[in-house]
Order: structure tokens, then sequence, then C-alpha cells
């Protein structure tokens, strides 16, 4: 079976050449190139470029923001985890916690 599609295909000599079968259960896998992925129609190579530029994209922005913060004497935090692991419920209940502990103080 094809672990992208699901389909009970078998690897052929029409296959792709990344198509790597699992000796023991018989499975094809597509990811098996250097990007580890499989996009119909795009080369491991595009993806890998794809992904570098997305990150690098991604950095440049962090970079600013950084600076942004830096500049105004901002302090940040990046809260980064799982969806449903309490990211949320933390920011809150930190934010109830500053409100009791500086009742009265007038905040900018």
């Amino acid at each position: 079976m094809c672990v992208v599609c699901g389909c009970s295909g078998a690897a052929t000599a029409e296959s792709p050449k990344d198509v790597v079968v699992d000796a023991r259960t018989g499975d094809l896998h597509f990811g098996a190139g250097a990007a580890r992925v499989s996009v119909p129609g795009m080369s491991p190579a595009r993806a890998i470029q794809l992904e570098a530029d997305v990150l690098g994209a991604n950095n440049r922005i962090a970079a600013a923001n950084r600076a942004h913060f830096l500049a105004h004497g901002v302090r940040a935090y990046n809260l980064v985890s799982s969806p449903g692991s309490g990211k949320t419920t933390l920011l809150c209940a930190t934010i109830e916690a500053l409100r009791a502990a500086h009742r009265g103080c007038r905040w900018r």
C-alpha cells in the first residue's frame, strides 16, 4: 500500500526513482528522496528550496521583530508548542497573576 495516497499499487518500472518498497510490509514510500516528502509534480530539490526560502523569510521577520522590541524596551516571549498543550491557558493565567500582583498600579 502507498503510504502517501493509500492505493494498493506496487512499484513498477514506471515508478518514480525515489519510491522505496518496504521489504517487511510491501508498502510504497514516496518520501524517500532528499526532501523526505513527495509533492506531485515537484522535484525534491524544489521542495527543499521552497522550505529554505520560507525558513529564511521567517528568520528575517524574526530578526526585524527582535530589533523592534529591543528598540522600544519591550520584553517578548515566543510560546511554541503542540495544539492543545496549554499556551493560551498559560498566557491568560500569567496576565491574571500580573494584574493581581500590580493592583492599584497605573499601566501606561
